[in-house]
């Protein structure tokens, strides 16, 4: 049995305005209010990153705050950045995994659905930590779901002969990058072999950061998502509301 990091403990929810999400946090009132707007009414699909970017780090998420579950999440990576942003070579979003045992991410096209105009990987992260003080914790990746593709496919079971499985609901992290994009740890890569059609565990290493050696110039994306559903997000602000879904658990 693989021992796992704490979930989310209590902690009172405290609006941020520009540390939280670079999807919540743009420091612009106009833009802040057009992404309230825009998740009231949103339906399946989470398109936000299109207009306001999501960050690549636990901290600097984009919390998806829909109501009920979600299909599709819509974005865009680039080398060279939008208008005057700086490059954006990968992203990361806060959902909630509600049933383990069907769940899917993919950017591989075909049956299982998504697709992205670059060379795609897809990772999986488990929460922990506070709102305050969120962490990543490496649990499933892929680089490439198959050789004639370059789209990338993670469900909820490893093939890397870990023997890993996802088996608890909760609050995790799901993020797309760009080939040659890949996430650290404090000992170097998370995944450091990612070959094609492997879903690899990720050792629930601590995301500190990304090596970055893109191999393309992005686009756009669509990762269709299977078993998940949004943060809830009680208050004015719509932020990580986190303590009432948190539970211990001994896997993930």
């Amino acid at each position: 049995m693989i021992p796992t990091p704490p979930f989310f403990g209590e902690h009172k929810m405290i609006a941020k305005s520009s540390t939280l999400s670079r999807g919540l946090s743009v420091g612009s009132a106009f833009v802040f209010a057009l992404t309230l707007a825009r998740a009231s009414y949103a339906g399946p699909t989470w398109d936000n990153d299109l207009w306001v970017d999501a960050g690549n780090s636990a901290s600097m998420a984009q919390a998806v705050t829909q109501t009920g579950t979600v299909m599709e999440i819509k974005g865009r990576l680039s080398t060279t950045g939008f208008g005057n942003a700086a490059p954006d070579y990968s992203d990361m979003f806060l959902i909630q995994i509600t049933a383990p045992t069907i769940f899917r991410i993919s950017t591989a096209g075909g049956e299982s659905g998504g697709s992205a105009a670059f060379d795609s990987q897809l990772f999986v992260f488990k929460g922990s930590g506070s709102v305050t003080n969120p962490h990543a914790f490496g649990v499933l990746g892929n680089a490439d779901f198959s050789s004639s593709m370059n789209g990338a496919m993670v469900q909820s079971q490893s093939n890397d002969g870990s023997g890993f499985v996802l088996t608890d609901p909760g609050l995790y992290y799901i993020a797309i990058s760009m080939r040659g994009v890949n996430p650290l740890s404090t000992s170097g890569l998370i995944w450091p072999n990612m070959p094609t059609g492997v879903i690899g565990f990720g050792n629930f290493d601590a995301l500190t950061g990304w090596a970055v050696d893109p191999a393309n110039v992005g686009g756009e994306y669509s990762i269709r998502t299977v078993g998940i559903e949004g943060v809830p997000a009680p208050g004015a602000l719509a932020l990580l509301a986190l303590a009432g879904l948190a539970r211990r658990s001994r896997r993930a």
